[in-house]
């Protein structure tokens, strides 16, 4: 499977993603009562009202049981405008939810990218590390023959040997990392621990990258930066909110009668405006108001953390992949001359020109250069692909 595919089942399979998709419809219905919260609201009223009858010489007595049914319509005018302000707060609070849930989506990626090169990467050095064995092995077949004939001697086999076991020890030591390389795999995607991953990294890959600059200026892209700013500006409006509370309000609200007391019956309707002041509330709204600037002040400051944090990362990311390309060029230049060396060394020894410790000596030093240059290969892959997400690069 293909590293897209990877990413989708692990996209499927990661609670999380459900988890922030159900905290982007809440902030959707938090919009949606917010309109709610300026609309006009309609009542139907049923009211059953009893109260001792008077004395029959009272004059004006109300009766004793007084039934009213009323429609009622009420439509705030004004609440200190905190309504408006309101609406904004939870628009910027959906905007950084659905930011967020694009940071873990991202998040994610990453995360399978690490895993998935680093499984590719294990496999291949297992690859190397066994054909290392099969070269020892023909090695030590040639040797014990040579042996046998005398023309080589014991400690030449044994060496060989020793050499072979310790190969064996470490290939046993790539199955266990490997091991636990596939069950974080499968944790992750929630696929099959054993899946076989496509090996997309070719041996000629080598991007053109540009300037840092450019990477950084991609900065305020990042969803994680955009959720900051974005709950930033949400918190800021809970300030004038929280001022609304000094304003004055003013209300509408109108009846329709269908049913009234005796003394009201022929009253149809009444309308009544409210105007409401606010002298004193204890200091509880000073408080709210102070309470709402160390909110902002908060969030402006894990803006400025989103921001830092952005650029380490691409800087960090740009550096890898720099010293990546440096090294590829490196690691295949000692690749080849090890190889040219090993096969040399072969051919030498069949004239007696050198001894079974060189050439066991270039094996090693040839099949280091291969586990070198395919893990610098891999390296490679992972870093670019984290850089163009850090990013945001498709």
């Amino acid at each position: 499977m293909n590293l897209n595919g990877v990413y989708q089942e692990a996209l499927k399979h990661n609670e999380n993603v459900p988890v922030q998709d159900e905290t982007v419809n809440q902030a959707e219905e938090l919009v949606k009562q917010g309109y709610g919260g300026v609309a006009p609201t309609l009542n139907l009223t049923k009211q059953f009202f009893w109260q001792q009858t008077p004395p029959a010489t009272t004059t004006g007595f109300s009766p004793g049981y007084q039934p009213q049914t009323a429609l009622t319509a009420t439509q705030p005018l004004l609440q200190g405008f905190r309504e408006y302000e309101a609406i904004r707060k939870v628009k910027r609070a959906r905007d950084a939810a659905q930011f967020t849930k694009q940071d873990l989506e991202l998040s994610i990626y990453k995360q399978v990218v690490a895993a998935y090169y680093n499984i590719l990467s294990l496999e291949r050095d297992i690859t190397n590390i066994q054909d290392n064995g099969k070269y020892l092995r023909d090695r030590i077949k040639d040797l014990e023959h040579l042996h046998q004939i005398g023309r080589s001697q014991l400690t030449d086999v044994l060496t060989a040997k020793s050499t072979a076991a310790t190969n064996d020890v470490t290939e046993q030591t790539d199955r266990i990392n490997l091991a636990q390389a596939r069950d974080q795999f499968a944790l992750l995607t929630g696929m099959q621990s054993d899946t076989p991953l496509d090996d997309d990294a070719a041996a000629d890959f080598a991007p053109q990258i540009s300037p840092v600059t450019y990477y950084l200026d991609r900065i305020k892209e990042r969803p994680d930066v955009q959720a900051a700013k974005q709950q930033f500006e949400a918190d800021s409006y809970g300030i004038n909110i929280a001022k609304a509370d000094h304003l004055p309000s003013l209300s509408l609200t109108g009846n329709y009668y269908f049913e009234r007391p005796p003394n009201f019956r022929d009253v149809d309707w009444d309308a009544k405006v409210v105007i409401t002041l606010p002298l004193f509330a204890g200091g509880v709204t000073q408080s709210k108001v102070r309470e709402a600037y160390s909110t902002a002040h908060v969030s402006e400051l894990k803006q400025s953390l989103a921001q830092r944090t952005a650029e380490q990362e691409i800087r960090a990311a740009y550096d890898s992949v720099a010293n990546d390309l440096r090294q590829l060029k490196l690691t295949s230049e000692n690749l080849r001359i090890n190889e040219m060396t090993w096969k040399e060394e072969q051919r030498s020894y069949r004239f007696g020109l050198v001894n079974n410790i060189d050439v066991l000596q270039a094996l090693s030093n040839y099949i280091t250069a291969r586990r070198s240059y395919d893990s610098n290969r891999f390296n490679l892959k992972r870093d670019f692909l984290t850089l163009k997400a850090a990013s945001i690069i498709k």
